[in-house]
């Protein structure tokens, strides 16, 4: 199996494994992601209708409401969260809502930032690693 490491910073702690869904356009998780279903669900986003459960989330930073990070937590709760997300900038309040809920429920999602030359090395569907401890993403196909 050959593999690439991909340096990253991480916002919020934790390891996880998963199919990517990777987009270029940023993501509103209020009014943009239903935590009941994990389907994305903003109108024109081009991963809309998709189930982000599961899933490592890639996609270049959030955009618009202070309650993204409440969207999250709820979405952590409901078990319809991304197993990670990675992003070029991350939105200090969407990191908000995994810290909180390692907090309240045992559980968070890691939150992870990437240069934009390694951003553009992502593509769905491929299977990452992500490892607050190894402070990488491995591409492993």
């Amino acid at each position: 199996m050959s593999y690439k490491a991909i340096a990253a910073k991480f916002y919020a702690r934790g390891k996880a494994e998963g199919r990517a869904l990777v987009t270029d356009k940023s993501l509103c998780f209020v009014g943009g992601l239903d935590p009941k279903t994990g389907k994305i669900i903003e109108t024109g986003h081009p991963l809309k209708g998709q189930d982000i459960t599961g899933k490592v989330l890639v996609f270049p930073r959030g955009h618009g409401s202070s309650g993204s990070s409440g969207i999250l937590l709820e979405a952590i709760r409901c078990n319809h969260a991304p197993a990670a997300i990675i992003n070029i900038f991350c939105e200090p309040i969407i990191a908000t809502g995994s810290i909180v809920a390692k907090v309240l429920y045992g559980k968070s999602v890691p939150i992870a930032v990437v240069s934009e030359d390694d951003f553009k090395s992502f593509s769905s569907d491929i299977l990452l690693r992500v490892d607050d401890k190894e402070k990488s993403i491995i591409i492993l196909e």
